[in-house]
């Protein structure tokens, strides 16, 4: 392995704690959220907020040159989990 393969595998390792410490923040205002929507009745879903918010991460991903669908299905996940969180 070359020097450089290793460092840029350093840099996604990197990358993916970022990330993963970005999800459980969202985790956690996810909670909060639930919270909220509990204390003035409110559902789970809120469709309008998704499409909006995917027209928007769908401008982000072309500008930063990332693949629409592929950043679709990631959200859909995210978004599947956060619903989850709120259920409970």
């Amino acid at each position: 392995m070359t020097k450089k393969l290793i460092t840029l595998r350093g840099k996604i390792d990197t990358i993916d704690q970022v990330i993963i410490r970005a999800l459980a923040k969202r985790q956690s205002v996810a909670h909060a959220i639930a919270e909220e929507k509990q204390k003035v009745h409110l559902p789970v879903r809120d469709r309008a907020r998704e499409q909006e918010l995917q027209l928007i991460r769908r401008e982000l991903a072309c500008a930063y040159g990332i693949d629409v669908a592929w950043l679709d299905k990631i959200y859909k996940l995210i978004l599947t989990q956060s619903k989850k969180i709120q259920k409970r």
